[in-house]
């Protein structure tokens, strides 16, 4: 039997929609299971102007990122500098919060932080979203933490009837075998996407 991958709620709903465009390493989406299409390794302290570079290099081949103004490194610093500012204890830990001075400082990637984008949310079964979610992502002892350093919201859409049976269809078969099968991914997609275009053709938006 394929692989299976942990069930979450925001991982059913965003399953085959989620894709994470990563410059220095791999992590799993605020609010949802990221599929990572792109993946650079960085090193122990990347320098940021090439981090950036090397992040709007892979935006561009983005359908969505080719769209939007490039990032800069003054950006992600002004961003990281506001954060600083407030040290609202819901954003981040102390230790976050040095490094995040440390990145400001020296302006490189130190602490393992990469840069990652989020392009799609589905919060549940009735709307999906497309967006244009800049991150710097830290590490954490039980996983990774998100920093948004840019929120764009592009484009969304109501998830029809026929697509939103599809979803709950799947997500009860999930819930039965106790995960997602790696070789689930490919039918349920289709199966999505075949019930999109259906309630489309019948007056869905």
């Amino acid at each position: 039997m394929g692989r299976k991958v942990a069930v979450t709620a925001a991982a059913l709903w965003a399953l085959a929609a989620v894709a994470a465009l990563s410059v220095g390493g791999i992590m799993a989406g605020k609010g949802a299971e990221a599929l990572p299409a792109v993946a650079v390794q960085a090193d122990a302290a990347t320098d940021l102007d090439r981090a950036v570079a090397a992040f709007n290099d892979k935006a561009k081949a983005d359908p969505v990122g080719k769209g939007q103004q490039v990032l800069t490194a003054a950006e992600v610093i002004s961003s990281l500098r506001w954060l600083l500012v407030s040290r609202d204890p819901k954003e981040a830990s102390p230790e976050e919060y040095a490094t995040l001075e440390r990145i400001v400082k020296e302006k490189r990637l130190v602490g393992g932080a990469t840069l990652e984008v989020q392009p799609d949310y589905e919060p549940n079964d009735r709307a999906a979203f497309t967006v244009w979610s800049v991150r710097l992502v830290l590490p954490r002892a039980n996983g990774t933490h998100a920093i948004i350093l840019r929120e764009q919201f592009v484009s969304s859409r109501e998830i029809g009837p026929k697509e939103r049976a599809v979803i709950r269809k799947w997500n009860e078969l999930w819930r039965k075998q106790g995960g997602i099968a790696s070789f689930d991914r490919v039918p349920y997609s289709r199966e999505r996407q075949k019930a999109a275009e259906e309630d489309s053709r019948e007056g869905g938006s």
